[in-house]
Order: C-alpha cells, then structure tokens, then sequence
C-alpha cells in the first residue's frame, strides 16, 4: 500500500475549514491524507462527509478510509458516499464489480448504521477522453466505472434490496443521508 503524502491541515486550513462552517459549507475528506483527516476531525464542529470514498478493510488503499476513521465520520454525524470506481472498489480489476461495491455498503452499515452510508458514484469514464494516450498508458491500471453512469443504479436498487434492505433504507442510502446533511 502506498503511504500517499503525508502532513496535516496548515493554519490556512485551519481558518479556511472553520470560515466554510460559518457560511454553512459541508467538510468533504474523500481526498485527504490520514493526517489531514484527523485534523479535520479535530478542527470540524458540524458533520463531515466523505463524499466518495470506500472501505480500506475492503480495498487496501490510502484512498478508502480506516474503520477508525468511518466511526469518526460518524460520531461527527456525517455521512460516506461509497465510491464506484473500480480501483477505490477492490485491489484487482477481476473483483471491481456490483458485488464487491456492495460489500462496502454492508460493512459500513454493519459499522456505523444505515444513517451514515450514501452513494457517491464519482463516474469518472468520461474523463478518460480528454487525458492523453501516454497518460493512459503510464497507469497501472486503468480505472473504470462498476456502475457505469446513473442509468444504472436500477442494478445498484436490485442488489441492495436482494441483500435486504427495506424501502426506508433504500432511501437513506440513495440520498436521504446526504440531503439530512445539507
């Protein structure tokens, strides 16, 4: 696993994070070092989020969060939105797909309970148009969409309801968390 950048919020952050509370912005660590995160953590007086982020348990990379760290989002009442894109879903492409993404659902519901899960596709296949061929080349993998475009989310509905959640869950899951937040 590779460590990422290290170091935390600067005082500049610091100011900034506590002036967008004051006009009523929501904190998102989705992109942050574990550092910043707990800084963050600290720092924050309202909930936070992690807009689009996965289970590290699940899918060992810095970019998914520790269990530690989803309990912490969620002692602040926040919310993670679980990310769709495939190396954030799981270690190999061969196990990027639906299931092992609603794995993450259940462990964090397992974890924290169903107020604080939510979607957070970040649909990034789009963006592959417009990088260069020998950027695309140079990654060791190239990510991908497991649900690929918001068409799809009929599929996501069936594989949450046939792990059984309920209509009142589905609702959390599907938005109800986040617009509790904003």
């Amino acid at each position: 696993m590779s460590k990422g950048t290290t170091g935390g919020i600067t005082h500049f952050g610091v100011q900034l994070i506590e002036e967008a509370e004051k006009l009523g912005m929501i904190i998102d660590v989705s992109h942050l070092n574990d550092e910043g995160f707990w800084n963050v953590v600290e720092i924050a007086k309202k909930p936070i989020i992690a807009s689009h982020s996965n289970s590290r348990l699940l899918a060992d990379t810095m970019r998914n969060l520790t269990d530690e760290q989803i309990k912490a989002i969620a002692s602040k009442g926040g919310v993670v939105g679980i990310n769709a894109v495939s190396i954030i879903v799981a270690m190999e492409d061969e196990n990027s797909d639906l299931e092992h993404y609603l794995n993450h659902i259940d462990h964090m519901v397992d974890l924290v309970g169903i107020d604080h899960v939510g979607i957070g596709l970040d649909l990034c296949n789009d963006f592959f148009k417009y990088m260069s061929p020998d950027d695309l080349v140079s990654m060791p993998r190239k990510p991908f969409d497991v649900i690929d475009g918001h068409q799809n989310l009929p599929r996501l509905i069936e594989g949450l309801i046939k792990r059984g959640y309920k209509d009142q869950e589905l609702e959390k899951i599907l938005g109800g968390n986040l617009l509790r937040i904003f």
